[in-house]
């Protein structure tokens, strides 16, 4: 019994660290983007004032 319920568990568990795993990846691809988006603007408005 406890052998079935464990089993079951760590199926469970893996499926769900997967999910978790691809979530966080696409997290901090977003965050990445979101972050060079900030810097390109930075950088163009340090561009316009030395023009």
């Amino acid at each position: 019994m406890t052998g079935w319920v464990k089993e079951l568990l760590r199926n469970y568990c893996n499926k769900n660290f997967r999910k978790l795993r691809s979530l966080v990846a696409f997290g901090r691809l977003l965050s990445l983007h979101i972050i060079i988006m900030r810097f390109d603007r930075l950088f163009f408005k340090e561009i316009s004032i030395i023009e």
